[in-house]
């Protein structure tokens, strides 16, 4: 009966029926069907009911035996290409050439590693359904190309057919009414079109006929190739009329040529082919990737062996060992053997390789890397040396235990818990003795099923000691195996006393990072709407009909959603870290910002003591206005309100990996700013938490300030320290690693916004986004173009390149939802125009790509909220004639 499964089925046959249930068990283990057969005469029965995939034979048989078997199965036509794999404990060369004579494909000595054994499974699988489809994909072509004739067709210069025979037609199911006028690139890969119009602007006068093959996709959304012969038309004054092609269908050269490279280089196992005269004629990508060589650093066995070989006393062994071995190999036959190989980059791996020797004389043989296998050996070697003293030194109670329960191993660590010495373990101690007596049964079938090998995880118990008393443990368990028998359990035991107080630390923590999550999400929102307040602020301020009470006014309002911005900022910081957007600035320029923005409605005095030849520092420069914000706010919630702070900027220079204050840095220079305030000072107790999120002791406080200045400063690769003294005050130290490089930046004053006239292609998904960044734009004196999402950004920017009016920048915002934005269209984008100015514009701040715009192909950033200032800035930097 033919099958109708889907998956594959592996039919097994054994005698010894334990060793049947265990293969019955790791073929279900990788989602096979399975049959199980212990005869020679039901497996026979079997085949011709299920017609397997794969028959795992043992040899050692009553009555029939494996070879016999194997024989008749082979007898049938119709399993003459079933994969038969001997399964057995016999190991002989003798026993090994005889199963694959008896027309088995693979051989696998017991005992055996089911890892291996369903390597092995798998890659005859899928050579069996590859050859199997390869065959109905033959048979299928044969009978089309039976039925037509090569495609002809002519077109014109732009692409649409001006006629098509009948064989095109079929070819693409439609009438030639439907194809003529039509363009023949529709039916084609983008990619695969653009080397067709290459191609076929190739072709002249001097060159008329030109071949070129490409794919199509039919009618059913199958993809396939055809090979064209193109001439080029000209009419009788030479000028290029169009092209006649003639075509025929390759697909099935294609699979040929491919099925091959597909089969070996989805083997496991490296490969190499070398013909009779020693020449390398193939490897694998396997082989390629565990050694190193391609085909041009080995050509040939000499090459080969002064690469693999480089000890001319190893590579004369070697050599030797081969030469005898090709003389006494037959055809056919597979005959080990192993070698340490050094590969192309001086690396040493131990090889086994399996030549087989094929019909006309080349070489196919298969490699396989034990390196690990040999260095794992060694390793078991000396881990059982060392386990006694390994377990002898951790903190934990270590066991070992019998099928029964009964301990045959513990450490001290285990003896000091549980309170039993080795007298008891020597009189029969029992696992289970040590479990309180209501858990008992339970614990006795948690070891059951460890026992059968089922994952149970960690498990809870209240544990009795030697004296009664009881306490909490955690216990985790593996099987031991001896020889493929469960034999025992080991574990560990854990005193379990402080868990409750972990767990109740750990779900506050979880409980703040969905806080931060859900921070982030509407700090992210929050960005948006302040994108369109600031901007459009920046608008009013600029109408010919504002006054000066309006501008006031509009200032006033413009700081408000910048201080909005920063709380905005600061939720991103505090949720995921607030990747920096850095740029060389100097710390002089605008530490006064920030702190006058902190000290609005106070009455605190601020005095500053900043050095004029302050190095400069690359930064993310509204981070570190957060951060300075943060730290006068802290500041000024300690002193009283006529008090005050005092600001101190300074170089200092590391020694010794610290400064000359003892603070550990990374950098061997940087920029130091102090923050002193004369409160009361923080208390011992406090000061290991002030850097703590959602830490306070103030009421009406969240507790972020000073987590995120810690964030973001670690995020510069900086640090932050404090120094404090009960009722004297405290000082705040932030480190910033200094730019000792040459910088050679002038600081440009923008006065008229305007910019030359550019055409602007914009990107965004919201809709008062858009028609924002439409007016700041025609303000800056720029033609803007509208789009909603990352594919109509891609067309519109096509047809214009097209159309020879392209656009010279293009501001994408950088996720849509639902649809693709900037992080998925700038590759598409680049492919179009490899010059193309993007700027990516985000609320998501803290996305890396915002940081390092670069190196995703974007040209800059402009993060949202923005002005028109900033966006004039970005674009007059974006086309400054030095970029």
């Amino acid at each position: 009966m033919e099958k109708d499964h889907f998956n594959p089925v592996i039919l097994a046959v054994d005698d010894n029926k334990h060793d049947l249930y265990v293969l019955g068990n790791i073929l279900s283990s990788r989602n096979y069907e399975v049959a199980l057969a212990s005869t020679g005469a039901d497996a026979l029965k079997l085949v011709r009911s299920i017609n397997p995939d794969v028959i795992l034979l043992d040899i050692i048989m009553p009555g029939l035996d494996g070879y016999e078997i194997c024989k008749q199965i082979k007898m049938e036509p119709k399993f003459a290409d079933t994969a038969i794999i001997f399964l057995t404990a016999k190991t002989d060369p003798d026993d090994i050439v005889k199963g694959f004579q008896s027309g088995a494909v693979d051989y696998v000595s017991k005992p055996f590693r089911p890892v291996e054994l369903l390597t092995r499974i798998d890659t005859h699988v899928k050579k069996r359904q590859a050859e199997k489809e390869l065959r109905e994909t033959q048979e299928f072509y044969k009978t089309i190309l039976e039925d037509q004739t090569e495609l002809i067709c002519r077109s014109s210069i732009d692409g649409r057919l001006t006629y098509v025979n009948m064989a095109y037609c079929r070819y693409f199911e439609k009438s030639q009414e439907e194809l003529i006028g039509r363009s023949f690139l529709p039916s084609m890969p983008d990619e695969d079109g653009v080397q067709l119009k290459k191609h076929l602007k190739s072709l002249d006068y001097s060159n008329k006929i030109g071949v070129f093959e490409h794919r199509v996709r039919t009618s059913n959304g199958d993809l396939r190739w055809l090979c064209w012969s193109n001439r080029a038309l000209f009419d009788s004054d030479n000028n290029l009329t169009g092209f006649q092609s003639v075509g025929q269908d390759i697909t099935d050269r294609k699979q040929k040529e491919q099925l091959f490279s597909s089969m070996t280089d989805q083997s496991p196992f490296p490969i190499c082919i070398i013909e009779p005269d020693g020449t390398y004629f193939y490897l694998n990508n396997k082989f390629t990737e565990l050694l190193g060589y391609t085909l041009d650093d080995i050509p040939n066995g000499r090459e080969w062996f002064k690469k693999a070989y480089p000890d001319p006393n190893h590579r004369a062994e070697a050599v030797s060992s081969w030469l005898s071995e090709i003389k006494a190999f037959k055809v056919r036959e597979v005959r080990p053997h192993q070698f340490p190989v050094t590969c192309k980059n001086g690396a040493i791996h131990h090889i086994i390789f399996r030549p087989v020797t094929l019909d006309d004389g080349r070489q196919f043989i298969t490699l396989e890397d034990i390196t690990e296998r040999l260095n794992a050996e060694k390793i078991i070697i000396e881990s059982e040396k060392k386990y006694r003293e390994l377990t002898e030194s951790l903190p934990q109670a270590v066991f070992e235990t019998d099928v029964q329960g009964k301990l045959i191993y513990c450490n001290q660590v285990a003896f000091d818990i549980f309170g039993y010495t080795w007298d008891d373990l020597i009189n029969g101690l029992n696992a289970l003795d040590m479990i309180a007596p209501d858990e008992r049964e339970r614990a006795l079938q948690n070891m059951h099923s460890r026992l059968r090998g089922e994952e149970i995880g960690s498990s809870e118990y209240n544990a009795l000691r030697k004296d009664v008393t009881i306490f909490p443990v955690i216990i985790y368990s593996n099987p031991i195996t001896q020889d493929g028998r469960i034999v025992g359990l080991n574990g560990i035991a854990i005193d379990n006393s402080d868990r409750k107080k972990r767990e109740e630390e750990l779900l506050t923590l979880q409980k703040l990072e969905s806080i931060g999550l859900l921070a982030g999400g509407i700090a992210h929102d929050f960005n948006n709407i302040l994108t369109g307040v600031l901007g459009r602020l920046s608008l009013l301020k600029k109408h010919p009909e504002s006054t000066d009470k309006i501008i006031h006014e509009l200032n006033e309002i413009e700081s408000a959603a910048l201080n909005a911005n920063r709380i905005a900022q600061q939720f991103i910081t505090f949720s995921k870290g607030g990747e920096p957007i850095k740029s060389i600035s100097k710390l002089e320029e605008f530490v006064h910002e920030p702190i006058e923005l902190a000290l609005r409605n106070s009455n605190i005095t601020v005095r500053y003591s900043i050095r004029e030849d302050l190095l400069p520092v690359e930064i993310d420069k509204g981070q570190i206005c957060q951060v300075i914000y943060n730290l006068i706010k802290n500041a000024i919630e300690a002193v009283p309100q006529d008090g005050v702070i005092t600001i101190t900027c300074q170089n200092r220079i590391q020694t010794d990996d610290k400064d000359s204050d003892g603070d550990e840095l990374s950098s061997k220079r940087y920029v130091r700013m102090s923050v002193q305030d004369q409160g009361t000072g923080i208390p011992n107790e406090h000061l290991l938490k002030i850097f703590d999120p959602y830490f306070t002791t103030k009421k009406k406080h969240h507790g972020l300030g000073l987590a995120c200045a810690h964030s973001i400063i670690r995020n510069h690769n900086g640090n932050i320290t404090v120094d404090t003294e009960l009722n004297k005050g405290s000082t705040f130290h932030v480190y910033l690693p200094a730019i000792t490089r040459c910088i050679t930046a002038s600081k440009e004053v923008i006065t008229d916004l305007k910019i030359a006239r550019r055409r602007i292609l914009v990107m965004d998904d919201e809709d008062y986004i858009r028609d924002l960044l439409s007016e700041m734009l025609q303000v800056l004196n720029c033609e803007v173009m509208l789009t909603n999402d990352g594919y109509e950004a891609i067309e519109q920017y096509k047809i214009a390149k097209w159309s020879g009016q392209p656009f010279d920048a293009v501001i994408m915002d950088l996720v849509v939802p639902g649809s693709i934005g900037g992080k998925e269209s700038i590759d598409s984008l680049i492919e179009l125009d490899p010059n193309i100015n993007v700027i990516v514009s985000s609320g998501y701040c803290d996305d890396p790509i915002m940081a390092n715009f670069r190196e995703y192909g974007f040209v800059d950033v402009l993060p949202k909220p923005y002005k028109l200032e900033e966006l004039s800035r970005v674009l007059n930097k974006v086309f400054l004639p030095a970029n």
